[in-house]
Parts: C-alpha cells; structure tokens; sequence
C-alpha cells in the first residue's frame, strides 16, 4: 500500500494524554500556523539517526521559525506535561496484543461504530496505509507509546536544540519524557527506549543548570542498562565541555530550587508567609499569617497565586525525587575511598541548600576525627567544635574504620539526639573475614545454599549497582550476577543456579526462572572475563568454556570492600529469601522447599539481623509496651493477653508458645508516634515492631483467621 502525501499526514495520533493536549492547542492557532506545525511534523519524523547531523538541524530551523519558536517551546511544554498520563484510546487486542481499525473501543469498552467517525476512520486508515498494515498499536495505560507518536517527538525534542537550548522549562519537560519512556511495560521490559535515549541526548546538549541536574537525577534512578550507559556518556560529554570531572559535576549537578537556606524556602505571597520546609521526613508546604499556622492555603493564595502554588506543589515532588537520589549516590559511597577538601565540602555538602539536609543527618571523618552536626557547626562525639579548614580532609564514617567502642559510642549519640539517618551509616553491618573463609581461600559460602525468588533478587542488585540477566529455559548460558568495581580494579560474582524445570510452574509463562539457588561470591580482576553457566548444569565457566578461574584471595580485598559486598549479598538473600514468606509455612501443595523455609525463618541471624537486635534494645525501654517486650537469643518475645509469641529476628516469622506453633500473620501498619521506629528502610524491622504491637494486644485481635490460629493449641 501506498504512504499518503507528507500534505495529509497528521500532525500527531490522537489517543494519547499528550498528542490530544497538542492537537487541542494547535487547533486555536490560524489555519496557515496549523499547516507550519503540519510540515514541521513531516520533517520531524525524518530523526532516523540516534542523534540529529548538522544538516538536519539547519533544515528544521526554517520550519520552526514559520512556527514560530516561542509557540513551538510554549506548546511542547504544555503538551508534554500529559506525557505520562494513561491513553485516552483503547483498543480490543488480538492474541499478539494489536487491534484492527474495526475493533476501536469507547470509554466503556463497547465497540464504536467508525461509520459514524469518518475522520477518525480517516485518521486510523492513513495510519495502517503508512506503516504498511492496517493494525494499530494497542494503547493502554500499560502499553507503549503509538511508534508514530514517539517518532515525531523523538524529532521535536531535536528541534529544541534549535528552539531553546538554555530553557529551563523544556529541560525539565525532556526530563519528564526521559522518566515516562523509561517506565517497565509488563512483558515488553523498558516503555520506549529510542525516546529515552534521545532525552538523554538532548540533556547532555543543553547548557543550563536544569539539563545537567536532570541528567545527574537519572543517573542516580536508572537502572536499565543500556539507558544508563547513554547518561553516563551524557555526563561524560557535559564535564569535557565544563572542563570538570565526573564525580565534580554530579555534586554541582544538585539542584537548589531556590532555597535559600539549607532545607528552607520562604516567600511572601500578598499576607500569606509560604515556606517549604524540609526534615527527616521529607519536604512539606506550609502557610503562615500574621504569625499564626494554617492548615492549608487559604483562598486568596489559591486565588490570586494559583501558579506560583501548582509550582510549590510540583517542587514538593521533584525535592523528594532528588532526595532519594542523593541518599543513593551517598550510600553508593560508602563503598569508596574518596574524600573531599574542607572549603569544597562545605559548599557542596554541609551547607547546599537541599544536598545539606542529608549531609547534615551522617557522621563525617574531619582530619581523622569522627564529627556530626550539632546546634549549627560539626561537633566530635563530646561536643568539641570540629575545626574545618579549607585544606582539611574529609570522609564519610565507616563502623569498620574504627573500634566497635567508638562505633556503639557514636550508635548511642546519634539515638539520644534523635538524629534519624538517611541510610545505615552508624548502624551499617560489618562483615569480616571468617576462619572458614580463609580455608576456602578464595571464594565464600556464607550465602550459600539460600533459595531466592529471581525476579526480586534482579530488581535488588540492579539497585544495588550489579549487572543481573534474568534466567530463562532456554538452552544459553548466564552470566553471573556481578558488580564492577572500578576504583579498586576488582568484579564481584555472586554465583545463582535455576531452579527446576516445568514450564509454568518452576518458570513464567515467558519461561523465566521463578526461583534460583544460591552459590559461592568470588572476587576477580575487572578485566578478567565474567563467569556463567548453562541454564542446564550449574558449572561455572569463563566466556572461552574454561573452568572458571579460583578468582582472587579474600585475605587479598579491602576489608571496606569486602564487607559492603557481603552487605549487598545479605540484603539480597534478607530480602528474596522463600523464607521471609510466610505463605510458605507448608511449601505449598508439593512441600517443596520446606526444610529450607524452616531453617532459613528460624534459623541463625545474619550480620544484619544481629544490627536488628542491637537497635531494639534500644528502643524497646521508649515504647509504652516496653514490659511485655524482651530479647532472647534470636527472637523478639511478646506477652500477650492470650499467649506468648516469639518473633523471629532475621525473617519476622512468629511462633507461640509453649509448642512453637507457627503463626502467619498480616502486619498492621500502624506506627507508635513515641519514637521514630523506621531504621533506615529496614522492612523487616517494621514488620517485627509491627507485629509486636499488634500481638501485645491479641484479645482485641479481631481477624478470624488469626484468632483461628492463636486459639488452636
């Protein structure tokens, strides 16, 4: 079938959130404006290249200024801030998830009648005619985005290094399209991933302080690989031209949104005072007159200052998305030999604005000594103001860099100041080399022998910064999950077999594992090939089919290094373990895995289960149900009204006393307002509190299926 003229082609699809928001702004302009937009879209879909040539940017700057450039960055801003709203247009899927022209649907999911919309009967026969078929890509909430959508914007974004290369505007709108292509699509993986990509381009060619923070945002969020390859040589291309280096320009990359004091923004709109306040909870918008708190903005604030608001509201969000960010890139540290200078420290750490209030929350090392900040200047654990001076040498705080007393000295100061961590610093697990290590020499298997589910174990270590390919039946080999150390020359492997092999019920339908058994961690030079094994034997092998290499000494890797990758490998098995599920009390229909279920839910604590228990003890004396809590050994008891109950430490599974009968439960979310029980995004420690609390009650307990279970002895 023919492509029809460039003359008729349509602007955009309309079907999508933010192709029905374009069309509608188009449609106000004059008829000669809305055919510049037309020939402007023709010439955008010719993007066939990863990224813009000379000649294609000169070409396209005649079509924009017919457009008109400030009408072109107006209503792409406008437009694409629908970007990741659901499709307005659904469609009945066949069996390979498309639809014909006649299977349009409504709102309802009634079949639409297309003899009564001729234009869009119009609309979608051109479509098929252009792309050679006449089915059309199904759209959804969950799907991806039109191609013949995605095309033309990828060739917009193009056109804003002409439009406006410095706009502070279109940076964060390409961001916003970079966020909304990289969202997973059920079975399909990464939404639309040229799009993101080309976002990533179009950042790394714009010259403001909003593109570079965009980029240094993505780089702390993304995990898909390919993608985050791109941002890197994004960034990469951004510090050459800045004459920085890379780790400079993530720290200068941190935007400020124009608070002007470290986690405070204050503005006077008419006789309101509007201040966005930011502590260990977050960031929050408060509104203030004559001196006097309100609930909530009051009407002439949302009158006479209805942008300005809608702008708060929008900074509220993004602060929380970049806060995490760098809680991330902060933690990812700790791993790391660097340091700062005292003069650079202060600017980009203690006193930024928004990266401070973090900065503010960790134990740093200033010139050897242990500090945290304290009434407004660093202190030393008895309160002695730290002296920093411009050349002054400054670290992040590492337990394993000191003695156990100063760390527990350093645990308790910051618990009796109330200081909440952004992440495990004082509290972080340390993991020391073994005496059964030093006989295996050169590989470990204190995390061996776990059962893990796949899917979870991939998601964790990608946030962790491993490299992880999901396991599938398929006659292929399968890298081991592995992280690349660069500043030390080192790769970890940490080695994982398949588990079964019924189609269906030991995999997905797509054939992915559900569950791998795990094996030993290994340490290798990062140049050395990384070791895999075939989904049908679970021998380790380099890329050349070798025996894999014996892999470096253990007594040979930085204790730093060692124990923050055996960290990430117990947060893994902590996290993926069958164990910690407490469904699996009976391992199903088949019993499969029982024995591992019940040693793993109630067997010896990890290093991070042993942090768990330490931390309790703190807290348990502040709880108001401190006298019928007490730690023994590996377990939490509780006194209830009805029975007595033993929570595990490591997988918060419960038994009761006086038989151990097993007890599964759904935790209440329910937090005590007496002490900031959150320990630094340990799940399970909530769920034990969670737990706690609810059982110290059990004669008010009102589920049937657990009161079931509590009265059958």
């Amino acid at each position: 079938m023919e492509k029809l003229a460039p003359e008729l082609e349509p602007i955009v699809m309309s079907g999508e959130a933010w192709t029905d928001k374009l069309l509608e702004l188009i449609e106000t302009l004059p008829t000669e404006k809305q055919t510049a937009w037309q020939q402007l879209s023709v010439f955008a879909r010719t993007c066939d290249k990863p990224k813009p040539t000379g000649k294609w940017l000169k070409e396209a700057k005649p079509l924009l200024e017919i457009v008109g450039l400030e009408n072109f960055n107006e209503f792409l801003v406008q437009s694409l801030k629908e970007i990741s709203k659901p499709a307005t247009r659904k469609y009945y899927k066949d069996e390979y998830g498309y639809a014909t022209i006649e299977q349009l649907a409504d709102e309802n999911g009634e079949p639409m009648d297309l003899d009564e919309l001729p234009e869009l009967r119009k609309e979608l026969s051109w479509y098929g005619k252009a792309w050679g078929n006449y089915r059309i890509w199904c759209l959804g909430s969950s799907e991806q985005f039109n191609p013949y959508n995605a095309l033309t914007l990828k060739g917009f974004l193009w056109c804003i290094l002409i439009s406006d290369p410095t706009g502070d505007d279109l940076a964060h709108t390409v961001a916003k399209v970079a966020d909304a292509s990289l969202k997973k699509v059920a079975g399909i993986g990464v939404k639309e991933i040229k799009l993101a990509n080309t976002s990533v381009y179009v950042l790394s060619q714009m010259t403001n302080q909003s593109a570079l923070s965009a980029l240094v945002f993505l780089d702390s969020t993304v995990t898909f690989k390919t993608t985050l390859a791109q941002i890197k040589k994004a960034l990469n291309t951004v510090a050459e031209r800045l004459n920085l280096s890379f780790d400079d320009l993530l720290e200068i990359g941190i935007p400020t949104f124009g608070l002007q004091n470290v986690g405070e923004r204050i503005e006077q709109w008419g006789e309101t005072t509007v201040t966005i306040h930011i502590d260990d909870t977050g960031s929050v918008l408060k509104f203030s007159k004559n001196g006097k708190n309100l609930k909530s903005a009051p009407t002439d604030v949302k009158t006479n200052f209805a942008d300005e608001l809608k702008q708060f509201k929008a900074f509220i969000k993004d602060i929380d998305k970049n806060i995490s960010a760098i809680n991330t890139r902060l933690d990812n540290l700790m791993i790391s030999k660097k340091s700062w200078t005292g003069d650079i420290w202060q600017e980009r750490y203690l006193n930024h604005p928004l990266t401070g209030t973090v900065a503010r929350r960790l134990v740093w090392v200033i010139d050897g000594v242990p500090a945290f900040f304290n009434e407004g200047q660093m202190c030393d654990i008895d309160d002695k103001v730290a002296k920093i001076k411009s050349d002054s040498v400054i670290k992040l705080f590492h337990p394993i860099d000191f003695e156990v007393e100063m760390v527990l000295n350093w645990r308790e100061k910051l618990f009796a100041k109330n200081i909440k961590q952004p992440f495990k610093q004082v509290w972080r697990e340390v993991y020391i080399l073994t005496d059964a290590e030093r006989k295996t020499h050169h590989y470990s298997n204190r995390f061996a022998g776990h059962i893990l589910k796949q899917h979870q174990l991939n998601q964790l270590a990608k946030l962790r910064g491993w490299e992880a390919i999901l396991r599938i039946s398929a006659d292929a080999d399968f890298p081991a999950p592995h992280r690349n150390l660069t500043e030390y020359g080192l790769r970890s492997e940490y080695w994982v077999h398949n588990i079964g092999d019924e189609y269906g019920v030991d995999t997905t339908e797509a054939g992915a594992y559900l569950r791998v058994s795990t094996d030993q961690l290994r340490f290798y030079p990062i140049d050395s090939p990384v070791n895999s094994s075939h989904v049908s034997h679970g021998h380790f092998s380099s890329r050349w089919g070798k025996d894999a290499d014996n892999g470096l000494p253990l007594e040979s890797i930085a204790p730093k290094v060692l124990s923050e990758i055996m960290r990430d490998v117990d947060l893994f098995v902590g996290v993926a373990s069958i164990g910690n599920d407490p469904t699996w009390a009976d391992g199903g229909a088949s019993g499969a895995f029982r024995d591992y279920w019940q040693s793993y839910g109630f067997g010896d604590l990890s290093q991070t289960a042993k942090s768990r228990a330490e931390y309790l003890k703190l807290i348990i004396p502040r709880l108001n149900i401190a006298d019928k809590l007490s730690i023994d050994g590996k377990f939490l008891i509780v006194q209830g009204k009805v029975r007595t109950y033993k929570i595990h430490l490591g997988s918060s599974n419960i038994l009761m006393l006086p038989n151990d009968q097993y007890l599964c439960i759904i935790p209440s979310n329910k937090k005590s307002d007496e002490v900031n029980l959150d320990f630094s995004g340990d799940r399970v420690f909530s769920l034990i509190l969670s737990k706690a609390m609810l059982l110290v009650n059990d004669d008010k307990i009102k589920d049937e299926v657990i009161l079931k279970q509590i009265h059958h002895k």
